[in-house]
């Protein structure tokens, strides 16, 4: 009954508040819900989102390695290994090197694409993005594509939402 009786100047003072109140009990009960917990010290803190580079799984590593390597090697060997050549009747030369081409200029335009999140988010909230962590960024972009894009806007996607959650400052 105590949030009935508090004055509120919005839905996001609400939200807010709730947020608080669930905070608050689960420490009081005993169940520590870290989520819950940072989410509420690092918007106390207006630090919403570690952007700390995550590395893909040794497995898509590997994958992404080797498939842009046999795809290279097929695109640029005249002459296939023997386990290979029944690729080559089936997709050829010519063929393997534009799609080995159009791979690595996506790889270039993911990178790209990290390198300037990254650089909004270091003009706009400096002490979130570091150099090295732009670095990191758009290096595994190059590198694993998609696979290091998608964890990047996704923790990109959870800042603005956290950032919706914050009160307006008049």
């Amino acid at each position: 009954m105590q949030f009935a009786l508090r004055d509120f100047e919005g839905p996001l003072s609400v939200i807010e508040e709730v947020g608080d109140l669930v905070a608050e009990a689960a420490l009081a009960l005993g169940k520590t819900n870290p989520k819950l917990v940072s989410d509420k010290k690092m918007l106390d803190q207006r630090r919403l989102v570690d952007f700390g580079f995550v590395l893909p799984s040794v497995l898509v590593m590997a994958g992404v390695f080797l498939g842009l390597g046999l795809l290279g090697y097929l695109a640029f060997a005249r002459e296939l290994h023997p386990w290979l050549q029944p690729l080559r009747l089936a997709v050829s030369q010519s063929t393997c090197y534009y799609v080995f081409v159009f791979c690595v200029l996506v790889h270039v335009l993911e990178a790209c694409v990290a390198c300037a999140v990254c650089e909004l988010i270091k003009t706009f909230q400096p002490q979130q993005m570091s150099t090295k962590t732009q670095l990191q960024w758009t290096v595994g972009g190059a590198l694993f594509g998609m696979f290091c894009l998608h964890v990047f806007m996704a923790k990109v996607a959870r800042q603005f939402a956290l950032v919706d959650r914050m009160p307006r400052q008049r």
